[in-house]
């Protein structure tokens, strides 16, 4: 009997694993994950801030960049993501090109 309830066990124990695997793919597809990279590239001189003729850059509890969607000329709504040709003057100049890891 104790036979069964050990392999009772690991087969919970093995969904457990299995469960909290795809919930942590699932988190790290989220667009937060994309904004995490985009940290990580940031080198936060401002220069996009300054650069942006819009005012569409502001800055966001952390101190670093976050663009409005609705002021940004590169932002294409159809599609759901930037297009820097449109615009990409907060690009130009920028040591890392860190805004292109946003989506």
């Amino acid at each position: 009997m104790e036979k069964i309830t050990r392999r009772e066990f690991n087969k919970k124990l093995a969904k457990s694993f299995l469960y909290s695997i795809l919930v942590f793919f699932g988190l790290a597809s989220l667009p937060e994950i994309n904004r995490g990279d985009f940290k990580a590239k940031c080198p936060r001189d401002y220069y996009c801030l300054k650069r942006c003729p819009f005012n569409a850059i502001s800055l966001d509890q952390d101190g670093f960049p976050l663009i409005s969607k609705k002021k940004c000329v590169a932002w294409v709504k159809e599609v759901n993501k930037y297009k820097w040709p449109k615009c990409g003057l907060c690009l130009k100049g920028c040591p890392t090109r860190a805004l292109e890891a946003l989506k």
